[in-house]
């Protein structure tokens, strides 16, 4: 989770905007104003699988979509 509005840092950003402000799975609008809350960052390729933390290896998830896949 993002959790607190401290937290909403460049790269949840950046990927809100690369992403164009929508989660990439299920297509649902994110709130930019509610981030921190509602959303997940989650891994395209798991860490267990190789631990990559880049911006390239990075979405921004709905709660619903990231709850669903975990």
């Amino acid at each position: 989770n993002i959790g607190d509005p401290s937290r909403l840092d460049s790269k949840s950003l950046y990927l809100y905007f690369t992403q164009l402000g929508r989660c990439p799975y299920c297509g649902k609008r994110l709130n930019i104003n509610n981030l921190h809350k509602e959303c997940n960052i989650d891994h395209i390729i798991p860490q267990c699988l190789r631990k990559d933390d880049s911006l390239h290896n990075n979405l921004v998830l709905c709660c619903s979509t990231y709850t669903s896949i975990s």
